[in-house]
């Protein structure tokens, strides 16, 4: 289960993090979480996750077992096991 970090620091606007799991749906699983997920009827954060000069849009983080960070489209920019920068 990731990680959330926002719920230790609500403020923090950046942190790294690890790919864990990339669904087939395109869905981002990390190790750990900073975007604060839809949860009783609050939206999602959004925002990037920054790699290699790259920026990965995250429209949607998902609550469940894991954390997960939905994007717009399924990710083929990065790969499991890969550091990012949130």
């Amino acid at each position: 289960m990731s990680k959330a970090l926002f719920l230790e620091d609500s403020y923090r606007k950046t942190a790294p993090a690890r790919v864990m799991e990339i669904t087939p749906d395109g869905e981002i699983i990390l190790d750990e979480c900073l975007f604060y997920a839809t949860s009783g009827g609050q939206p999602s954060d959004t925002g990037v996750l920054k790699y290699e000069g790259r920026a990965v849009p995250i429209l949607e983080c998902k609550k469940g077992e894991e954390c997960a960070c939905a994007e717009v489209q399924p990710c083929q920019t990065t790969r499991v096991g890969r550091l990012l920068q949130e």
